[in-house]
């Protein structure tokens, strides 16, 4: 079973984002834009010649990482395993 498929049955919100951009270790795309440079969204999205922009929400966080329990955290590396080496985040 597709693990895409897998996941969007019931917690499609949660999906490792790797099973969108890499296949077999590979990057798939041409393109991936972290959030915290969603700024060069707007940019790629003109070089499409496409009419979307992205607002980005100013608002402040409503947790931090202490908010967060050893568990959790353990769980989180485990699952997005891939995703914080594919897109060179630091585990915690």
């Amino acid at each position: 079973m597709n693990l895409i498929n897998l996941y969007s049955h019931s917690f499609h919100h949660f999906i490792p984002q790797n099973l969108y951009t890499h296949k077999k270790g590979e990057q798939i795309i041409d393109f991936i834009i972290k959030y915290e440079e969603i700024d060069n969204f707007n940019n790629l999205m003109k070089y499409y010649l496409i009419d979307i922009n992205y607002i980005k929400n100013d608002k402040k966080r409503k947790f931090n990482i202490q908010d967060i329990n050893q568990e959790n955290i353990k769980l989180i590396n485990q699952i997005y395993n891939l995703d914080f080496l594919y897109y060179n985040y630091e585990k915690i």
